[in-house]
């Protein structure tokens, strides 16, 4: 139950932060150990899982499943960019 729960029933002692509210803690934080990457992570080594347990996936031992998620996963690198100089017919434009 979480605090707002609370007002809705007052009847109930509070007993602090749920289980799930911790998981949207972890899903809303960023970081190595949060985010939506972390998430998304941990999907991919359950259906990896499911689909070497199902015999339509590799055959991953589960101590290698978390690495061969990792090595998979894209890596977001972006170029850094370097704004141009305005062309004085556009400042003309502007100013106007």
């Amino acid at each position: 139950m979480t605090t707002s729960a609370a007002t809705l029933a007052p009847d109930r002692p509070f007993r602090g932060p749920s289980r799930c509210d911790a998981w949207a803690h972890r899903l809303l934080s960023s970081g190595s150990k949060g985010g939506t990457r972390w998430i998304t992570a941990h999907v991919a080594e359950a259906v990896l899982r499911e689909a070497r347990d199902s015999n339509v996936g590799l055959p991953f031992p589960d101590h290698e499943i978390p690495s061969a998620v990792a090595e998979a996963m894209w890596e977001p690198r972006y170029s850094v960019l370097t704004p141009a100089e305005p062309k004085s017919a556009l400042l003309e434009v502007i100013e106007r």
